[in-house]
Order: C-alpha cells, then sequence, then structure tokens
C-alpha cells in the first residue's frame, strides 16, 4: 500500500505528534508498505537529505514550497498550502490513501490533493488547540467564543476526511459533541519496544547528571505554556522542602525554558532541578534516558495521548499527572500511577510525596504501566491503523458504486417512453 502522510508537526520542531507520525512510518515501513510525508520546508538543518540519511526515518519526505517560521515554537514553521508543486509527485506515487495530522496548512494541502485525486482520505486529531494556553500561543483571546470558534474550526477540517481517527476517548467524544459527521474511531498513537541497555549503563547516566543517590521525578517533553510546568515546579518546591534527597529532571526545550529556569531560582531550588536541554529522540530511547528517573510526573492539562507518557511506561515507570482530557486513559489511579486534580499543587505534591514513601506502590505501578505500554505496541496499533485505511478505501468504493447504480437508474427512468 502507498500511504501519503501530511503533517505540519515534524523535525527539526519535536513534538508528540511528530514522534507518533515517525513511530508510525517505520512501522508502516517495516511491515512492506510505502510511506511518503509531506511536512513544511526547512531551512538550514535537518533537510530532508539529512534526516532520510541519518536512518531515523524510513520514509520519503517532500516539502510544502512556501512555509514561515514560527515566533513561538523554534524549528516549527507554518506552511501555506499551494497544492500545484506537489501535484505531480502524488500522482507519481499514486497513493491509496492520505492520512492528514494537523489541520494547519500541511494538512490542507493533504485534503485539497485528496480531493483533487479522488484519495481516500482519513484524519488523526492530536491536539486540543482551542484549550486556553494554546490560544495564548495563537495570541488569541481566551473567551468562551474564541474557544467554541476552535472547536468549529477543528470539526470543519476534520469533517472533509472520510474517517476520523482519535488516541483518546475524550477527544473522540469531544469531536462527536461538536458536531463531527463521522463517529471517530479509537487508535492508540502506538509505542516501538525499545531495548533495554544493562543497569549500570543507568547508574552512569545518572552519575554523569550529578543525581545518583537521589529520588528522580522526570518530565520529558516540550518546554511551552501549554504544559502547565509552573505548577510542576512549585509543587516540587513543596516536596524539596521535606525530602533533601528528591530532584526533578527536565529533559526537552522550548520558547518557556528561560522563564522557567528563572522560576526554579525564585524558588530557591538551586541544584536540586536539572534542565537538560533537548536530546535527539534516537538517543534518548537508545540510551534509556527515562530510566533515570524512579518517577514520570506532568502537570500538563491539555494532552490527549502524549508520547512522552508512553515511552516511559514502556520502561517500567510509574506515572503522576492531572485527571484532564486523556492522561487519565494511560494513568489508572493505584494501577499505573497516581492521578491529582489538573492546576492542584497541594495533590500534586501529595501524589509525588506518596510514590517517595511507598517503594510497592511505585513497583507494581510501573510493572502495569509496561504492560499496558506493551497493549499499545506499534506493531499492535499499525495492524489497527491499515485495518482502518482498508476501511475507508473499501467505503469509498461502496459509495462510488451506489452513486453509480443510483445514476443508471435516473437515467433508465427517463429514457423510457
Amino acid at each position: 500500500m502507498n500511504i501519503a502522510i501530511f503533517t505540519d508537526s515534524f523535525l527539526p520542531h519535536v513534538s508528540g505528534v511528530c514522534s507518533a507520525v515517525i513511530n508510525q512510518a517505520n512501522e508502516l515501513a517495516r511491515q512492506g508498505h510505502q510511506v511518503m510525508i509531506f511536512r513544511p520546508k526547512n531551512f538550514g538543518q535537518n533537510t530532508k537529505r539529512k534526516i532520510e540519511r541519518s536512518g531515523e526515518l524510513a520514509a520519503k519526505i517532500r516539502d510544502v514550497a512556501i512555509s514561515l517560521p514560527s515566533l513561538r515554537q523554534p524549528g516549527l514553521r507554518i506552511a501555506i498550502p499551494t497544492v500545484a508543486p506537489n501535484l505531480p509527485t502524488l500522482r507519481r506515487f499514486r497513493p491509496d490513501i492520505v492520512h492528514v495530522h494537523t489541520e494547519w496548512g500541511c494538512g490542507w494541502e493533504g485534503v485539497m490533493l485528496a480531493k483533487m485525486l479522488r484519495k481516500p482520505l482519513v484524519g488523526t486529531f492530536h491536539t486540543f488547540f482551542a484549550e486556553p494556553e494554546y490560544l495564548k500561543q495563537f495570541h488569541l483571546p481566551n473567551h468562551r467564543l474564541t474557544q467554541e470558534m476552535m472547536w468549529r474550526y477543528s470539526v470543519f477540517f476534520y469533517n472533509h476526511c472520510d474517517r476520523i481517527l482519535s488516541p483518546s476517548r475524550s477527544v473522540a467524544q469531544q469531536l462527536t459533541d461538536r458536531g463531527a459527521e463521522k463517529i471517530p474511531h479509537l487508535m492508540s498513537n502506538g509505542i516501538p519496544r525499545y531495548d533495554f541497555v544493562p543497569e549500570e549503563a543507568v547508574t552512569a547516566e545518572r552519575k554523569n547528571l550529578g543525581v545518583e543517590d537521589t529520588f528522580v521525578f522526570l518530565y520529558v517533553g516540550r518546554l511551552s505554556e501549554e504544559k502547565s510546568l509552573p505548577v510542576l515546579l512549585r509543587a516540587f518546591q513543596a516536596v524539596s522542602e521535606r525530602r533533601a534527597e528528591a530532584r526533578l529532571v527536565v529533559t526537552g526545550d522550548g520558547p518557556a525554558r528561560k522563564d522557567l529556569e528563572a522560576q526554579a531560582v525564585s524558588l530557591g531550588l538551586g541544584d536540586r532541578v536539572l534542565f537538560t536541554g533537548s536530546v535527539p529522540h534516537v538517543d534518548l530511547v537508545r540510551r534509556n534516558l527515562p530510566r533515570i528517573g524512579q518517577v514520570f510526573v506532568t502537570a500538563s492539562k491539555t494532552e490527549n495521548q502524549p508520547v512522552s507518557l508512553l515511552e516511559a511506561m514502556s520502561f517500567g515507570l510509574p506515572l503522576i499527572g492531572p485527571a484532564a482530557k486523556g492522561i487519565p486513559e494511560l494513568i489508572r489511579p493505584e494501577q499505573t500511577g497516581l492521578l491529582f486534580p489538573p492546576d492542584d499543587t497541594d495533590a500534586l505534591t501529595a501524589a509525588m510525596l506518596r510514590m517517595m514513601d511507598e517503594p510497592e506502590l511505585r513497583e507494581r505501578c510501573g510493572e502495569a504501566a509496561r504492560v499496558l505500554a506493551g497493549e499499545n505496541s506499534i506493531e499492535n496499533i499499525v495492524h489497527q491503523l491499515v485495518f482502518h485505511y482498508h476501511q475507508t478505501i473499501d467505503s469509498r468504493r461502496t459509495r462510488k458504486r451506489r452513486r453509480a447504480i443510483r445514476r443508471l437508474r435516473s437515467r433508465a427512468r427517463f429514457s423510457r417512453p
């Protein structure tokens, strides 16, 4: 099967959507399919030749020619759909299906090309752009009317798709409630099975970071407003006042990093919070860096199905996160981790202290998290994805046959004397 994927979020911009696209594309290729990814044109580092040569991606890359840099997200570019330059490329590729992962410039490029070539179209809804934290990034007012407009925009976009996929029940329900013409199908982003390195290698990583003989809470992800990291820092301050051995390692980069580092200093956290900066994803999983932590923690209340959470689970880390959006579908209370009310610093502090004080809870939740991650293995998920592709193709053929039959019957009625 030939599969054309369109995504606005792609390398060098690192995000959960980017990771999900790469994981699915690589597994599709491993299972014998041909994959072509269309992304905003990037300049300088991470050109398509560099990415293809790196071996990180088993798919061809094509650029949407016109793109503008985002002022708020380093590495992210805003594509402007042009269609014409990529039309001959897509014709030669002869896709069996088109899959859009975002609803912006590249997404519309995919929608228009699918319509022009009369190809089946699948869309995955990843991100709650109507949330206040995302509205700030778009410089839009946090108002009920603005939120409703953003939801209508998202629903309008995905109503162009023949089939809608969602990684969480929360998104699927909200899309349905807000007028999606098709019931979204639930399908995880999936996670590869990573090879475990020896414990000695993990110990060496901890020593290099200066966190040996400490208790490490780990966050991995983008450092931006929608991740609610100030809540995590305030909660960790309360934890560190009671547990001198506690450390917080923040791995990732983003527009909020300087503000977060300044907040950590103002809270008097000193060397108890370590900002490692961005780590290439290939290195992150190859070196098993999530294993430097005893517990994975996030305060983000805008998540659908964060890939970073799935990766932490695959390495057997117990989880702490807010009871919001798609998080409770991964963090099952007392099973894979602990939940707390969104933005409730005291409740987050209590959950972190409890994880420190109850090793049996950590062990039980970590093992259950690893089992749940296995159920979301990329092999299983891509088998489901290919099933959805075939179902979409078959449904489209059925509709075409029905339309043809109706036209023939209509002509037959008019041709009768």
